[in-house]
């Protein structure tokens, strides 16, 4: 977030403000790329084609609202909008203009319209309140969240009484992601007897195979990681994603079929073979002294 929001300055000389976050802001935290009926599943054109739910001239403009930010003042600094210099250990501090645009925008087809002379948080905060309340967010986020934690194959209904839930959890509260947690994990689809069928359930990706493992066999450390050394054979480097979209698709689907499955996509026969090789690793080699050379 701070490496593509913080210092995002208002058009100058040619130089439109950076589009990065703006699109990921959509794209992968809320509404998603395509318009979605309340089970999840794409609303499709009268040519049966997924209609996008956002545009560039969308996206420029919330580029345009995420302007005027700049680092947290280091301790013992003088702040200032370009005076700044990284420092991560807080929020970002607002500016309005000439550090923000405050110029007339307009998002998703009138779904936000902000006036010209608005201020950088004022704005912020506008624009996301309009996205947690866009009709996607709900369906969106809750297919991401059952994909995450239950099973990568949630059907339309188990979506929709999820999302039901993200947009009224019983007391008027849109989002509460408490209540859509319980939700998640207490529907009969998470709980019952659909555990039996062959498309449900969810690969545990590298990391968490790995950390599954210590924690069943209670593993005690010194603080050596051997998961750290041999994270780069399993495709999934901790906190060093290749890309914005993870390790692998959100929409990878088991090859020759339909399933959803988009753990499988970094799952090759090499991975199965190292994942074997690792839990031996684990019981018979961790405590020897080469080990540690991993």
């Amino acid at each position: 977030m701070f490496q593509n929001w913080v210092l995002n300055f208002p058009e100058h000389d040619g130089i439109r403000p950076n589009e990065n976050f703006a699109r990921e802001l959509m794209q992968l935290f809320t509404i998603g790329v395509h318009l979605l009926n309340d089970d999840g599943t794409p609303k499709l054109d009268a040519a049966g084609r997924p209609i996008p739910s956002f545009r560039q001239a969308d996206i420029e403009a919330l580029a345009r609202v995420l302007t005027g930010y700049t680092f947290p003042t280091t301790p013992g600094k003088a702040g200032g909008f370009w005076e700044s210099e990284p420092y991560y250990l807080g929020d970002m501090i607002a500016h309005n203009a000439p550090y923000h645009d405050d110029g007339y925008k307009n998002l998703l087809d009138g779904r936000l319209i902000l006036y010209s002379g608005g201020g950088a948080d004022d704005e912020f905060r506008a624009a996301i309140r309009m996205l947690v309340e866009h009709p996607n967010t709900p369906a969106f986020i809750s297919r991401q969240l059952i994909q995450k934690t239950v099973t990568s194959s949630p059907t339309p209904d188990y979506v929709r009484r999820v999302a039901d839930v993200f947009r009224n959890n019983g007391k008027g509260v849109r989002g509460d992601l408490a209540a859509v947690t319980r939700a998640i994990l207490l529907d009969p689809e998470a709980r019952g007897a659909r555990k039996i069928d062959s498309q449900y359930g969810r690969l545990r990706e590298p990391v968490l195979f790995w950390t599954a493992m210590l924690r069943a066999l209670d593993v005690a450390t010194d603080g050596w990681n051997p998961y750290a050394a041999t994270a780069w054979s399993s495709q999934q480097e901790l906190f060093n994603a290749p890309t914005v979209f993870n390790y692998y698709p959100a929409d990878y689907v088991l090859p020759g079929t339909t399933i959803p499955a988009p753990e499988f996509g970094i799952f090759t026969s090499a991975e199965y073979l190292n994942r074997v090789n690792q839990v031996n690793d684990l019981l018979y080699n961790a405590d020897q002294p080469w080990a540690a050379q991993w």
